[in-house]
């Protein structure tokens, strides 16, 4: 016995072995369709999590060339540092030492300027 529907389409109340055939196929298209959902979802998902592993452990390998980095340059800093305080030190005891050479040398003339302006207030 066929019904005929609002669309126009004739239905046949008492399935046939084919239309079971068909529905069974369509639920094990859905199914399948559902489980290839689920598992691009998972893959999805793993890949993201190792993206996001690699992605820190490039962030901690970069962070610690960054730190070596610093590192030496405030070594070298430091070391510059080291050899501009020695060059001026080196600079200050020169110029020190010439001034102390200049007084040596000076020491007698200044001596009888000073002995001089005793005796002449003296007098």
């Amino acid at each position: 016995m066929s019904v005929n529907n609002d669309n126009g389409l004739v239905l046949d109340p008492e399935p046939t072995g084919r239309a079971i055939e068909v529905i069974k196929l369509i639920s094990q298209a859905e199914d399948s369709g559902k489980k290839r959902k689920e598992f691009a979802e998972s893959e999805a998902k793993l890949i993201i999590e190792e993206a996001s592993q690699r992605a820190k452990k490039s962030a901690a390998f970069e962070e610690a060339k960054a730190e070596e980095k610093i590192k030496k340059v405030k070594e070298l800093t430091e070391e510059k540092g080291r050899e501009l305080a020695i060059n001026i030190l080196t600079q200050v005891k020169d110029s020190c030492d010439e001034l102390k050479e200049s007084a040596r040398q000076n020491k007698p003339d200044a001596l009888r300027a000073a002995i001089e302006r005793i005796v002449s207030e003296w007098r």
